[in-house]
């Protein structure tokens, strides 16, 4: 099958937000996520979000986690060690994006169900 390709991006809002990224985050291309509320209200100064499916929303509101509609949805058991780590430093650990390119990931195959 395809692979998946995931782009980390981490605005540093304070700067503003990168035009190309706001284009996309403004287009018409499908964007897809796991309970993106509070991230689409923190780009909300700097870019419109359209075309936003929130997997979380669509399948029943702020249950399951991630974790648990991945375990249901693709019979798969996600490593959530990361989820507390220090996201607030200026260059991520090799295990912290792999752990967020593999959310990414997890959501992306959820949709295609």
């Amino acid at each position: 099958g395809g692979g998946v390709a995931v782009r980390i991006y981490r605005p540093r809002l304070s700067l503003g937000l990168d035009a190309a990224v706001a284009d996309v985050l403004e287009g018409p291309e499908l964007k897809v996520g796991w309970g993106v509320r509070q991230d689409v209200l923190r780009l909300a100064p700097y870019a419109n979000v359209t075309n936003l499916l929130d997997l979380q929303v669509q399948r029943g509101g702020r249950a399951p986690s991630l974790a648990a509609a991945v375990g249901r949805a693709l019979g798969m058991k996600m490593d959530k060690g990361q989820r507390n780590s220090d996201w607030g430093r200026r260059t991520l650990g090799d295990e912290q994006r792999e752990y967020a390119a593999l959310d990414a990931a997890a959501v992306l195959r959820m949709h295609e169900r």
